[in-house]
């Protein structure tokens, strides 16, 4: 590995999936700081990390799980079912691919 490749981390079809997902989502701008719930009016959401940095935070305590960079995929898990009632918050200006998970 030459010193300017960068390093593999997560998937290697995150991107991938990411491109085939990212024609039926509205990419926005969101600020630092925002929250975007992974449950919107009963309906699952994915959220695709197009740009940026955020957080994921368990519900009934607030309590911070894990952070990640984009490129990233959220909400999957709850395709089928509401599993994770968790949400995200961004910690830098993103920008975030909103999908229901009817659509997905």
């Amino acid at each position: 590995m030459s010193s300017s490749a960068k390093p593999h981390r997560g998937s290697p079809y995150a991107q991938e999936l990411m491109t085939h997902l990212q024609p039926y989502c509205t990419p926005r701008k969101t600020e630092r700081g925002e929250q975007l719930d992974f449950k919107v009016n009963g309906q699952g959401m994915c959220y695709l990390i197009l740009e940026g940095t955020v957080a994921v935070y368990r519900r009934n305590d607030n309590m911070m799980l894990s952070t990640a960079r984009s490129p990233a995929v959220f909400g999957l898990a709850n395709l089928t079912d509401i599993y994770f009632d968790d949400y995200i918050k961004t910690i830098n200006s993103c920008v975030i691919g909103g999908i229901s998970a009817a659509r997905v």
